[in-house]
């Protein structure tokens, strides 16, 4: 039996034993060996290097379709380009993800490899410390056997042993960053399906957008031209209108839509009428000059650009030699006046072509695709388009200041889509003696345009659209012409709206709160003029009548009170009130256009 003397030398004899064991013959027996393992760290650097550089190319495709979605026109062409931009992040992110896994397996590679050369060091250790330390002078009495086995636990296994150490504390912050890149493993893997998702949003957009701009016939439905401001911040819409503009089409884009579908009942008082329209002027836009899917419907037809135009401003002329002359945009500087027509976004910037006319010229033609109305238009349509932007941008400029780039003023996003339309309409302007002055002595007019001027009967005369209360004044060029013969339609031009039945007491009661102070809407001048009507008519109104341009918007409102004294409004203040006066009853019944007619009950 062992006597407990001799307990304490037992005890380490055991350690002893099973340390040299564990150390010289660690399990597995068949493990690899540090110089495998080395090996194999060197392949998954090279792994990792040539990941890191796919990465890179990436990130640079990237920031190539970033300009790209700079360049791409509103609406489709925009959400393919991002689509396309999204693919190359996706990938990125499916890149980074693999790069942080071989990241991973590496520094396990390298922690497996440094205890393999810990555990070595820890053996050659031990071997160096037996040959210093005779093995008879190791055992001795207990405090001696005590103290002989706390140095050695601390020469080969502890701080003692520098290389042991060093070891320990590098394997300790592999661990630590193995730990930190299953973290990043995690946060990749939400961002890939955010972007997924992303992707997912995007391509349901398109669809949606190509079933509504998908047309047979002559039926489309205006996407990308939609005007919801009047183009331009323009001279002839004064400050109050454009108030009273801003407020009403806010009132209007909100506007649940409720069409009667028979006429509505009469309503008490006698006299009763209803009000209905046809078109939609938040849509189709103000009306007045050249229509883009007029020109589109021309080009089709066979028309130059010169007949579109001069076709649209009456009396107006094409002149050349204004390739030279720069202008000032917003957020982009001074530029020659043909890059920044070349980088114009309100049409498609690609003519319809065949297949040879692709292949030639790509960068001008593509073969149309009959279920969308934006992939390409007629040339002479986009030419006219050219020519009109670059007319706009010289007047808004002429005499100094800037132009911005939103539908504002017109759309500018830059690059070089329309640059072969610059290049084929080079320096042409549209001019017209009205507007020769000192600044501008050759007459450039103001070449204003919307999406679809028609609403059954062509566009509007400029006074009709851009009025003071009790009208506007006429401009030789801004004449409304008829283009229903050839005009593309959409489906706008002939959306009818009706109101349900009201009588000559609602229109009273309407003029009455307009000039009130419960009316927070409108300009104390308004309201003086409006409650000058009423005393004009003796406080309560007979008769209303309206008086139309050639496109059947009513250009003025007559009213005529039981005295049989007459007052008028503008056409354009009659349905900017009458907007305004059913939303605050809560009739929500709008007036969506100013082609508009009275019926009687």
């Amino acid at each position: 039996m062992l006597s407990i003397k001799y307990l304490p030398k037992y005890i380490f004899f055991v350690f002893l034993f099973i340390s040299i064991f564990v150390f010289l013959f660690p399990f597995p027996i068949h493990s690899q060996s540090s110089g495998e393992i080395q090996g194999q760290i060197e392949n998954k650097r090279n792994e990792l290097s040539q990941t890191e550089g796919e990465i890179a190319e990436l990130q640079d495709s990237i920031a190539y379709s970033e300009n790209v979605i700079k360049d791409s026109a509103e609406g489709v062409p925009k959400l393919k380009a991002e689509i396309e931009k999204l693919d190359k992040e996706i990938e990125l992110n499916d890149k980074s993800l693999k790069l942080l896994e071989e990241q991973n397996s590496l520094k396990k590679l390298e922690v497996q490899k440094m205890k393999l050369d810990r555990d070595k060091s820890v053996k050659k250790t031990y071997k160096d410390w037996k040959k210093q330390n005779a093995y008879d002078n190791l055992i001795s009495d207990d405090a001696g056997t005590q103290m002989k086995f706390a140095h050695y636990n601390n020469k080969v296994f502890g701080t003692g042993n520098n290389n042991v150490s060093l070891l320990s504390l590098k394997i300790e912050g592999l661990n630590k960053e193995i730990d930190d890149y299953n973290s990043k493993l995690g946060d990749l893997k939400t961002q890939s399906e955010d972007l997924k998702k992303k992707k997912a949003d995007l391509e349901v957009q398109i669809a949606y957008f190509s079933n509504v701009i998908a047309y047979n016939s002559n039926q489309i439905e205006v996407l990308q031209v939609q005007r919801n401001s009047l183009q331009g911040d323009i001279d002839l819409l004064s400050t109050e209108q454009r108030e009273a503009a801003l407020r009403e089409s806010t009132i209007l884009a909100n506007a649940s839509i409720q069409i009667p579908s028979t006429p509505p009942s009469p309503v008490d008082g006698g006299g009763s009428f209803y009000f209905t329209g046809q078109g939609r002027d938040t849509l189709q836009g103000h009306g007045v000059g050249m229509s883009q899917w007029g020109a589109h419907g021309a080009g089709l037809n066979g028309w130059s650009y010169s007949q579109i135009l001069t076709f649209y401003y009456s009396g107006s002329s094409i002149t050349g030699g204004f390739e030279n002359h720069s202008i000032n945009v917003n957020g982009y500087g001074n530029m020659n006046i043909e890059d920044y027509v070349a980088g114009a976004a309100e049409v498609p910037a690609k003519a319809c072509g065949n297949s040879d006319q692709a292949n030639s010229r790509p960068d001008k033609y593509v073969v149309d695709n009959p279920n969308t109305a934006w992939d390409c238009w007629p040339e002479e349509a986009i030419k006219s388009q050219a020519i009109a932007f670059r007319t706009y941008g010289l007047y808004k400029t002429f005499g100094g200041g800037s132009i911005c780039t939103s539908a504002a003023c017109q759309v500018y996003n830059g690059g070089n889509q329309m640059r072969w339309s610059a290049d084929e309409t080079r320096g042409q302007v549209l001019t017209h003696p009205s507007e020769i002055t000192g600044v501008d002595p050759a007459g450039i007019l103001n070449a204003l345009y919307s999406a679809d001027n028609n609403q059954g009967f062509g566009t509007a005369n400029n006074d009709t659209v851009f009025q003071g209360f009790g009208g506007g004044s006429p401009v030789a060029y801004l004449r409304a012409v008829n283009d229903s013969a050839f005009s593309t339609p959409t489906q706008s031009t002939h959306w009818v709206y009706q109101t349900g039945s009201y009588n000559m007491a609602s229109i009273t009661e309407m003029l009455t709160f307009i000039a009130s102070g419960n009316n927070p809407w409108h300009s104390d001048s308004t309201k003086q003029q409006v409650q000058g009507i009423l005393n004009t008519v003796g406080g309560s109104v007979a008769v209303i009548e309206f008086e139309r341009d050639p496109s059947q918007r009513v250009n003025r409102v007559v009213f005529t009170g039981a005295n049989g004294s007459r007052a008028v409004i503008g056409g354009w203040w009659f349905k900017n009130m009458w907007n305004i006066w059913t939303e605050t009853t809560g009739r929500n019944e709008y007036l969506y256009s100013q082609t508009i007619f009275l019926v009687n009950n």
